[in-house]
Formats: C-alpha cells, structure tokens, sequence
C-alpha cells in the first residue's frame, strides 16, 4: 500500500478490521455488482439481436422447390428402398441426397409403395402423401400413409415427416 495513503488511513476500520481487509472486502463488493450487470448487458445484446434476426423487407425467401425433380427423387429413394438395399449402402452411392426414413433406418423392408396424388409445394418442399407396406424383421406386414417432405434446392433432400 502507498505509504502517503497509509499514513492518512487509520490502522483499523471501526469495524474493527484492518485496512488491507476491508480493501479486500470492497473489492469483493466491485465483483458482486459487476457480475449482475455483465450478465444484464449480456442478456440484453441477446435480446436485441434476436429482436433484429426478423427485420426486414421479407426479400429473403426459401428456394422453391423444383416439383418435378422433388418426384422423381422421391420414387429413386422408394425404389432402392424396396430393392433390398440397406440405408447405409444406399447413402453411399447417391452422396448428393440426404435420407431420413426411420422405418428403413431400423432394417424394416419396403414391399411396396404408392405415391398418391396431391402433392402440393409448401416453401422449400414439396409434401408428398406414399402408401407404404412394410415387413418388419420379424416379418409382419403393416400399411401406412406417411408424408416426406422433398427439398431439391440448395441440397436433395427426402424426409419422412416424424408427426402426421
């Protein structure tokens, strides 16, 4: 400690506490009111840069979906589906679409399949309703009516839609 602030500062505090201690002690007190206050700038910088994230003129909008090509990919998936071939494998040798059936995941076989009609473009994706018959690994056969969602723009893209 400086000797001029030490000569001018009593040896004890009244409350009976050396000088160095309640230095520390105010110190201590600094940490305690600069915490909050990052954590409140913080806090408030987040809230500003999500309110600004949806500004704007609405110019920016999704790729439309290419209805075609969406069709024909879909039946490709289907096919090398129902050809035998395991998610994996079939992933492998075609890179360029990205996959996601959770039936097929799980090693059920695709027996058959009807892509109904009535797809419809929404945003990036076009909705399209397929009847599917599926055998299990125990081998029972089941039916569904599922909708995948395909985007072919800026990726190929074939989802199953996980909640009807």
């Amino acid at each position: 400690m400086n000797s001029r602030i030490s000569a001018v500062l009593p040896k004890y505090t009244p409350a009976g506490r050396g000088v160095d201690r309640a230095a520390e002690d105010f110190e201590r007190s600094e940490i305690r009111i600069r915490r909050p206050m990052t954590v409140l700038l913080y806090f408030v910088a987040a809230l500003l840069t999500t309110g600004l994230c949806g500004c704007g003129d609405g110019s920016v909008s999704p790729h439309p979906v290419d209805a075609e090509v969406a069709r024909e990919t879909l039946h490709t998936v289907l096919e090398g589906w129902k050809s035998g071939v395991e998610l994996d494998a079939w992933r492998e040798q075609h890179a360029d679409i990205t996959v996601q059936d959770m039936d097929w995941h799980f090693g059920n076989k695709l027996q058959a399949f009807t892509i109904l009609s009535g797809a419809r473009a929404v945003d990036a994706n076009l909705r399209c309703d397929v009847q599917l018959i599926i055998l299990d690994p125990q081998g029972n056969k089941s039916q569904k009516t599922v909708t995948y969602l395909v985007g072919t723009s800026p990726r190929t893209t074939v989802f199953r839609e996980m909640i009807p």
